[in-house]
């Protein structure tokens, strides 16, 4: 954990001068440019760096804290209980770019039972973030044997290729991916920095120019994504809280639901090879008085611990974790 004192001892510094501290709070509590004038030998990089630690150790406690309920479970649960943490300990992991983690965690669930294909292709992707590509392929291909039907797998599989500079079985996996999943976004991005890197290898005028489509087309795609989910979630917040909202923050956290759990007949019209919805978070700023429709019966406000203790799923804890990493963020500002 970051400690100013010990790391000002082990430097053999007393203590931060006036224009560290200073330097320190303005960087800590704006988000806007800082500028350090300040006469050489006087400190400016110890205080820059001490600023940017310290913003750093923040979001490290945000992490430890997400991910405190699933140890404890692991060290006082009950067999079951310490399966399932596991489970949702590994997700997270992979949420916050601890891949070896990850990877200890699926072990350690495949020592019990068979991974899912979601499991496959996350243990997959961890492999491919620390090098281990041939590994990484194996369970990918593992993976779309368990189920051909999970568009991320096949943007797993490309972005392996990639690595392996196997571009054109790279390409079929990405077109693959968005053949099954339109909205996927992290492949046409993909897609598109093949192509870009193939136009550096063959600097061909033509592929540059399909280049440029791509890019166009990945960039029109996004917004137009955006544009229909605000306008759904303005629409729904209407219906569901009759009220108007404006200040609306979008996340990164994004799930995808099975078809199944939705009644029948809210499915008419859908195509029959669609098999799960994304899930999109969001957060917006509530200053109306909320006006429940028929479909709910109650709401409470609840603080960020509470509030994520009594959620089930893990996707929705998992939002509310960014919602309020982006709302205390703004907060020390």
């Amino acid at each position: 954990m970051f400690d100013i004192n010990k790391i000002l001892e082990k430097l053999h510094i007393s203590e931060l001068n006036d224009m560290q501290l200073e330097s320190i709070n303005a960087i800590l509590e704006t988000n806007n440019d800082v500028v350090i004038l300040s006469p050489t030998g006087t400190g400016k990089t110890y205080a820059s760096a001490f600023a940017i630690r310290a913003l750093a150790n923040a979001e490290l406690n945000n992490k430890i804290e997400a991910l405190s309920d699933f140890d404890n479970c692991i060290r006082n649960g009950t067999e079951d209980e310490k399966f399932m943490a596991y489970e949702s300990r590994a997700t997270l992991f992979v949420k916050f770019d601890m891949w070896q983690e990850a990877i200890d965690d699926y072990d350690k669930i495949a020592q019990t039972r068979s991974l899912t294909a979601f499991e496959l292709n996350n243990r997959a992707f961890a492999y491919y973030k620390i090098g281990k590509y041939d590994i990484a392929l194996t369970d990918a291909i593992e993976s779309i044997n368990v189920d051909d039907t999970n568009a991320s797998t096949y943007d797993t599989i490309g972005c392996i290729y990639v690595a392996k500079n196997m571009y054109s079985e790279a390409l079929d996996n990405f077109n693959k991916a968005i053949d099954l999943q339109q909205n996927l976004w992290e492949s046409y991005e993909n897609r598109a920095n093949l192509y870009k890197k193939i136009i550096n290898i063959a600097s061909s005028d033509k592929e540059k120019q399909k280049y440029l489509r791509m890019k166009k087309e990945f960039a029109k795609k996004v917004y137009e994504q955006e544009v229909q989910n605000l306008k759904a979630l303005k629409r729904e917040i209407m219906e569901e809280g009759g009220i108007a909202i404006d200040n609306i923050i979008s996340l990164k956290s994004m799930c995808h639901i099975p078809v199944e759990i939705f009644p029948r007949r809210h499915l008419y019209g859908w195509s029959d090879d669609m098999y799960v919805i994304p899930e999109y978070s969001f957060g917006f700023e509530c200053t109306d008085e909320l006006v429940l429709s028929h479909e709910h019966t109650e709401l409470v406000w609840l603080p960020y611990k509470e509030a994520r203790e009594r959620l089930q799923w893990d996707s929705n804890k998992t939002a509310l974790y960014e919602l309020n990493c982006i709302l205390s963020k703004q907060h020390d500002k």
